[in-house]
C-alpha cells in the first residue's frame, strides 16, 4: 500500500514538474481574451545591450561617452574646418572628424556582408520557449537585434511563431508590427507566405522607408528650413529637452518668441540658405567616411531608405568601396527591390489568400530632423504620413489640402479637419489616422484599437466600430484616443503681413521686458 501510495505521489509530482515547464506559454495564452494568440513585433530597441566577446557593454553609445573628450574633439577639429572653409579642401577636416567618432561606434558595427561583426556579439533570445508579456494588449513581444537583415529577423520570428502555435494550439497568431516591426512582417510574408498569420496590423511602420530619419539624410538631401526648427519646438519630446536645458520659463518664451519674429520677417532664410549649401557641399565627402563608420552597415538601417533615394544614397555612400561592402548591398537589395517595392502587390495579393491586413497611422506632429527636404511633410516626426499609410494624400505640416485635392476626396475618405484624404491609400478602408501623437508615444488605447482588429470575428473596417473611425485624435494630457471632430485648421508658414509681424514683435517685447526686470530685481537686491 505504501509503495502504491509513493509511487502515485511520484507521478503527481513528475506530472506538475512537467506542468509547471510547460505552463508559462500554454497556461498564459489560455488566461488570454484574444482571438487568437497576438505577437507585437517591436520596433528598433536603441536600448538593447550590446557586449563584445570579452563581455564589456559597447551599447547604448551613451553608457561609454565621455563628454571631456568629445568637448575635445570638437575643438581639435574647428580649426581644419576653418582651413576647409577658406581653401575648399575638406578632406583634413573629414579625418579628423573620422578619428574623433569612429570609435564609439567600431565595436558594434555589421561587416561587409551585412553581418554582425567579430567585434560584438549578436543579442539573441530563446525562441523556443516564449514567455507571455500581456503589454500593449498582446500576448507576446518578438525581439531581435535590431542591426540585422530584416529577412534574418523574419526567420527568427517564424520559429517564434511555430513554438507559439505549438504550445497554444492555435492554428494561426496576429502580428502587430510597431515602426522597423512592420519591415520585419513585409520580410515574413514575403519569405514565408501567410498560411500562420490571421491579422497583420502595421502600425506607425517605416517599411516603405523614413525620408525624415534616414532615407534623406543618407542621400545627402539637405535643406535647412528655418520654419521648421520654430515648429520643432512644438515637438513634445523637444520641447523636454528645452526645458531641461533651460528652466527659466519666461526665458523660454523669450527665445522662441524671437525666433518666431525672425521669421516673420524672413530674417533667418539668407543664413539657413548657406548652411545648406555649407553641408550639401561638404556631405559628399563626408558620408563615405563617417556612415560606414556608424550606423551605415546596418542592413536594418538601409531598409529605412525610401525608394526614390535609394539609388542615390548607395552611389553616394558606398563610392569606391562597392567590392568591399558586396554582400551588404545583395541584401539591401533584396529588401528594397523584392519586398519593398512590391509591397502593396504582395499585401493586395495576401488580403485575397484571407490575411487580414489593417494600418494604424499618425499625423500632424512638427518634424524633430528641421534639416531635410521632407521636413515639413506631414506624418508623426519619424515617417511621413503618405508612406506609413501606403499612400494617403496629406497637406504639409502647418496646411490643409487644396481646393483641387479637396474636391477630388471621396468624401468618406476625407479628415474633418481637410488635413488628410485616404482615398489613394492602397486599403483605405483598412487604414487608421490618429491626429496629434507622437511616433513614440505608444499610448495603451491605440494598442486597444490594434487588438480590436485583431480580435473583431469579420475583417475589421474602419466603418465597423464607431468607437474607431477612420480619424481620431489623441489628447496628451489623458492619452486617449476619441474620433475626430476638428473644423479644417487655419493654415501657418504663409508670409506674414505687417500686423503679423508687428503682432510678433509684440510678443517678443513682453517677455524681453519681463526677463530684464527680473535681472535688475536681482542686482539691486544684492
Amino acid at each position: 500500500m505504501k509503495r502504491s501510495i509513493k509511487k502515485i505521489t511520484s507521478v503527481f509530482l513528475a506530472a506538475l514538474l512537467i506542468f509547471s515547464v510547460a505552463a508559462p506559454a500554454a497556461y498564459a495564452y489560455n488566461g488570454s481574451a484574444n482571438r487568437v494568440p497576438i505577437i507585437l513585433v517591436g520596433g528598433r530597441n536603441r536600448n538593447m545591450p550590446i557586449y563584445t566577446p570579452e563581455g564589456e557593454r559597447v551599447f547604448p553609445i551613451g553608457d561609454t561617452l565621455d563628454k571631456k573628450k568629445i568637448g575635445e574633439a570638437v575643438l581639435h577639429c574647428i580649426p581644419y574646418l576653418g582651413a576647409g572653409m577658406i581653401s575648399g579642401n575638406y578632406k583634413p577636416w573629414v579625418d579628423e572628424f573620422y578619428e574623433a567618432i569612429a570609435p564609439y561606434y567600431e565595436n558594434i558595427l555589421c561587416d561587409g556582408n551585412g553581418e554582425i561583426a567579430e567585434t560584438s556579439l549578436e543579442t539573441t533570445y530563446d525562441y523556443t520557449n516564449p514567455q507571455r508579456t500581456p503589454s500593449n494588449e498582446c500576448d507576446y513581444s518578438f525581439s531581435y537585434d535590431w542591426r540585422i537583415d530584416p529577412c534574418k529577423a523574419a526567420d527568427y520570428l517564424d520559429a517564434y511563431i511555430d513554438t507559439i502555435m505549438k504550445a497554444t494550439g492555435s492554428s494561426k497568431v496576429s502580428l502587430v508590427g510597431r515602426c522597423y516591426g512592420g519591415t520585419v512582417i513585409s520580410a515574413y510574408l514575403y519569405e514565408y507566405g501567410c498560411s500562420k498569420i490571421d491579422t497583420a496590423v502595421y502600425y506607425t511602420s517605416i517599411s516603405q522607408g523614413t525620408g525624415l530619419r534616414s532615407s534623406e539624410i543618407f542621400a545627402g538631401k539637405f535643406m535647412f528650413d528655418s520654419k521648421a526648427i520654430e515648429d520643432m519646438f512644438l515637438d513634445p519630446d523637444i520641447e523636454k529637452y528645452f526645458e531641461k536645458a533651460i528652466d527659466d520659463p519666461v526665458m523660454r518664451e523669450l527665445i522662441l518668441s524671437f525666433l518666431s519674429l525672425l521669421n516673420s520677417m524672413d530674417a533667418l532664410d539668407i543664413p539657413m540658405s548657406a548652411l545648406t549649401q555649407f553641408i550639401n557641399k561638404v556631405y559628399p565627402e563626408l558620408a563615405p567616411r563617417i556612415v560606414p563608420a556608424t550606423y551605415g552597415t546596418f542592413p536594418s538601417i538601409w531598409s529605412m531608405v525610401a525608394a526614390e533615394d535609394y539609388e542615390q544614397a548607395k552611389a553616394l555612400i558606398f563610392k569606391g568601396q562597392e567590392d568591399k561592402y558586396a554582400g551588404l548591398i545583395e541584401k539591401i537589395d533584396h529588401y528594397h527591390y523584392d519586398i519593398q517595392a512590391n509591397e502593396k502587390t504582395m499585401l493586395a495579393d495576401l488580403q485575397k489568400q484571407g490575411l487580414r491586413i489593417a494600418f494604424v497611422t499618425k499625423y500632424n506632429v512638427p518634424s524633430c530632423t528641421p534639416f531635410t527636404v521632407s521636413a515639413r511633410v506631414n506624418g508623426d516626426n519619424a515617417v511621413e504620413l503618405f508612406r506609413a499609410s501606403l499612400g494617403a494624400t496629406a497637406a504639409d505640416y502647418g496646411k490643409v489640402l487644396t481646393s483641387e485635392q479637396i474636391s477630388a476626396a471621396n468624401p468618406k475618405y476625407l479628415s474633418s479637419d481637410h488635413i488628410v484624404d485616404a482615398t489613394t491609400c492602397a486599403f483605405p478602408e483598412y487604414t487608421w489616422f490618429i491626429k496629434g501623437c507622437d511616433h513614440s508615444t505608444f499610448a495603451n488605447s491605440i494598442d486597444k484599437l490594434n487588438a480590436a482588429i485583431c480580435n473583431s470575428e469579420e475583417p475589421m473596417t474602419v466603418d465597423s466600430d464607431p468607437n474607431y473611425p477612420q480619424f481620431l485624435k489623441f489628447d496628451p494630457d489623458t492619452a486617449a484616443i476619441s474620433p475626430l471632430a476638428d473644423e479644417p485648421e487655419k493654415e501657418t508658414g504663409k508670409r506674414n503681413s505687417i500686423f503679423d509681424i508687428l503682432g510678433k514683435l509684440f510678443d517678443f517685447l513682453k517677455p524681453l521686458f519681463e526677463t530684464l526686470k527680473n535681472f535688475f530685481n536681482k542686482l539691486f537686491s544684492k
